[in-house]
């Protein structure tokens, strides 16, 4: 309702006299209200509570001003119902928002080498290449980690469920969920919330959303992309990882982001998928409207996206690591990214700072675009003298 109470005060404030009520067509020019953004049509509806301040001067108005007030105000709900005023902060999860591997807590579980395990698996890369197959370098470590969970294999018994639990043993980067709660708790803000602006987190990785779904940060995150596993029950009756149901890469983090672009999976009862044809204006989530936090050269992709899109971006490093600094430096230096910071969203960080200036500049910049809407010159002839 935050939205149709600000309108009415609007009209309330600029629209006093019948003379500007008539020139309300100047007011509500389409190119203004499209930045206005509700997501409920029932509300926007509500807003037809207009014609009771409407019914009283129609007599008094002419007909050709009475149309262009009519077709003006249908304008205004066809803005208002289409477009959105989403803030959305999107992050990369290992070196990001923990500081190394999230399958760490897996290998402490089973008492197996993490090391080991990375190079095993590049090893095997290696092999396979070699032979001239391609291989997913962001994703075969899935099919490691099923086989060594089956009956007997080092990780026997590993499970959807005991991912989810040993995803609450995660240890996150300095200040990480308290700067997701900030921003979740930007919701309340009174000025924030009287111009229908939201603020959500959202994850896209390509380790395990079960460990991610059972952290202690997921509270505070609208939706998760990351690798899904099938489990199936073995002869002796438990539960073990055996497929592979949905998984990421550098590259098709990009779909990911043009799903919440579009709102895929995210409005209730949403039919639609990520080639659905959506007009730009009737997007959930404007991609200016948006920032990517991510550690380093793989998320380029989606870097490159969001910089071309007019969007936000950030890269980190972890305290003390020459070489994940200087990757993150690189990729300021070429123009990849707009920031750089240490790993640290703790209160006066350079991190947090940056964050959290960025997403007052946003959520300023829509409401004065909306604001701009009322601030028109009038229209109405004056009266010779």
């Amino acid at each position: 309702m935050s939205r149709v109470k600000t309108l009415r005060g609007f009209i309330r404030k600029y629209f006093k006299s019948l003379n500007s009520l008539a020139l309300s067509a100047t007011a509500t020019s389409f190119s203004s209200i499209k930045w206005c953004a509700a997501k409920e049509p029932r509300e926007a509806v509500q807003f037809f509570g207009i014609s009771e301040g409407l019914s009283g001067l129609t007599w008094m108005i002419s007909p050709l001003y009475l149309s262009e007030i009519i077709t003006n105000v249908f304008v205004t709900f066809v803005g208002l119902i289409i477009m959105s005023d989403v803030i959305a902060t999107v992050w990369d999860f290992d070196k990001t928002l923990i500081p190394g591997y999230m399958q760490e807590p897996i290998f402490n579980r089973f008492e197996y080498d993490g090391a080991t395990f990375w190079r095993e698996n590049n090893s095997e890369i290696e092999e396979y290449e070699a032979k001239g197959l391609t291989v997913n370098h962001d994703t075969y470590y899935l099919n490691k980690f099923i086989r060594m969970s089956q009956q007997g294999a080092p990780f026997d018994g590993l499970n959807n469920q005991m991912l989810e639990t040993l995803g609450a043993k995660l240890t996150f980067c300095p200040g990480a969920i308290d700067l997701f709660e900030e921003i979740h708790k930007m919701n309340e803000d009174p000025t924030f919330k009287e111009f229908g602006i939201k603020f959500e987190n959202y994850i896209v990785s390509t380790g395990f959303k079960k460990m991610i779904e059972g952290s202690k940060i997921c509270p505070y995150v609208k939706k998760i992309w990351g690798a899904e596993l099938i489990d199936k029950q073995g002869q002796d009756g438990t539960e073990r990882l055996a497929e592979v149901a949905y998984s990421l890469d550098n590259t098709t983090k990009t779909r990911a982001i043009f799903e919440i672009n579009k709102g895929v999976g995210i409005v209730e009862d949403s039919t639609i998928d990520v080639n659905t044809k959506i007009p730009l204006e009737e997007r959930r989530v404007r991609f200016c409207n948006m920032i990517y936090v991510a550690d380093g050269p793989s998320d380029v992709p989606v870097f490159s996206l969001l910089n071309q899109k007019g969007g936000a971006t950030l890269a980190v490093y972890q305290k003390g690591n020459m070489k994940a600094f200087q990757q993150v430096d690189q990729l300021s230096r070429d123009g990849r990214v707009q920031m750089i910071a240490e790993a640290d969203y703790t209160k006066d960080s350079i991190a947090h700072m940056w964050l959290t200036t960025r997403l007052s500049e946003q959520a300023n910049a829509i409401i004065e675009k909306i604001k701009s809407a009322y601030k028109k010159s009038p229209g109405t002839p004056q009266h010779i003298i």
